[in-house]
């Protein structure tokens, strides 16, 4: 059996709704492990289909199915958690999705038994997480934010424009080869190299090997996020012969500056494209897991001059907890108040949920999440109670500040 055929696929968002011809689907077919072919039927020609190999068994699956099976294990994730059933659904797409891609997204959610209620952009969503769209003076009608997305194989970087509540994205820039998987495959390189000078072996042509070496890389550079020096140890690693050194973070943004120095390309790129100054960005919202990477935060910073960065939100779920507020606001099941004074402390807010149901609420002030107080069940015989929070920036708040919050029901209880 051929060597390409695998039980499992990946980036399958890199193929929904794309030609079997387009350049980029040619190119990425190369480097991964699993077949991607032409539609073999006459009506479905040029439509990637992928081949997957279960038991002996070759099946053939459109990228729509395979995203199909992800939507309806969430679906019956959200079904088990919430005791009820879920019909409605909104669905996140990147920025620079076209029309045929968004079709033949919201085509996968109907396979998976889903309604489709709006199909909405990743920086949209994370708009909406940070309370964004609502965080709008009176004298300064516009709000322009710049969502930067560095996930594990792409970085997106998308410049918005929020006019009156409604949001616009004025441009988009980023490179679908650009991640936390290249920041690793620099480190994967570095060891083997280590490796090499201390063993004289060439392990740069062994698979398993290089996967060993792959994984620990991926957990030294999380690690590095918080630490300054990281060791590496690999048992057996190859032909029975242990490796262990160790990797500073130094060192890390030694191999991959000019990686990260891209991702600072790419903003100005995305700024030039809308025909904005750093001057004209009022808010820079963090998304994706390698944006905890304290050299790309510090380049960013550098790049706006200071700005403080909107990164309060785990960055692994800013988008879809974006788009379960957008849900909840499709569904009429949010409250926003945005006339929450302060001058007295302890700091509380007051929701009111109509019941007996676990509450969500998200604390937003200066368009940036402050406090996320979860898991709050409001009393049987109080249609509204009163929450204290805490907010890190106290001192510099006068008492005609204004915070916003935004209280999402999860479930009744």
């Amino acid at each position: 059996m051929d060597s390409k055929f695998t039980r499992g696929t990946a980036d399958v968002k890199k193929l929904i709704g794309r030609r079997f011809t387009d350049k980029s689907v040619q190119s990425d077919m190369k480097m991964w492990p699993f077949q991607v072919i032409d539609h073999p039927g006459d009506d479905e020609a040029n439509r990637p289909v992928i081949i997957i190999s279960d038991k002996r068994v070759i099946r053939y699956f459109s990228p729509e199915e395979i995203s199909a099976m992800i939507l309806r294990e969430m679906k019956q994730i959200a079904e088990a958690y919430l005791g009820t059933t879920v019909r409605n659904a909104v669905i996140t797409v990147p920025a620079y999705f076209n029309d045929s891609q968004r079709q033949a997204t919201k085509e996968a959610g109907m396979i998976a038994g889903l309604n489709v209620q709006k199909i909405i952009n990743e920086p949209t969503a994370a708009a909406y997480a940070y309370g964004l769209c609502k965080a709008i003076t009176s004298g300064n009608p516009n709000k322009n934010v710049l969502v930067f997305d560095l996930g594990r194989r792409t970085c997106d970087v998308s410049s918005i424009c929020i006019k009156k509540d409604v949001l616009v994205v004025e441009s988009v820039a980023g490179d679908t080869h650009l991640g936390g998987d290249d920041f690793n495959n620099k480190m994967v390189t570095h060891f083997a190299e280590v490796f090499k000078r201390k063993h004289d072996i060439d392990i740069t042509g062994n698979s398993k090997a290089l996967a060993k070496l792959r994984k620990s890389a991926e957990i030294a550079k999380r690690r590095l996020s918080n630490m300054l020096e990281v060791p590496i140890e690999i048992h057996r690693l190859f032909d029975g012969i242990h490796f262990s050194s160790t990797i500073t973070r130094a060192k890390f943004e030694h191999l991959n500056n000019e990686m990260f120095r891209k991702c600072i390309y790419l903003v100005d790129k995305c700024l030039t494209d809308a025909k904005m100054e750093i001057s004209d960005v009022h808010d820079v919202v963090l998304v994706g897991g390698s944006t905890r990477i304290p050299r790309i935060q510090e380049l960013l910073q550098e790049f706006f001059n200071g700005k403080q960065l909107c990164k309060q939100i785990n960055p692994d779920e800013t988008v879809v907890y974006g788009a379960a507020v957008y849900g909840a606001f499709l569904a009429g099941g949010t409250q926003t108040i945005g006339t929450v004074k302060i001058g007295d402390y302890p700091l509380e807010i007051q929701a009111n949920a109509g019941g007996n149901v676990v509450l969500n609420i998200t604390v937003i002030y200066g368009g940036c999440c402050v406090e996320s107080i979860s898991a709050i069940s409001l009393l049987h015989h109080k249609a509204w109670q009163t929450f204290p929070f805490s907010c890190k920036y106290s001192e510099c708040l006068s008492d005609n500040d204004v915070f916003m919050y935004i209280a999402l029901p999860l479930c009744h209880v």
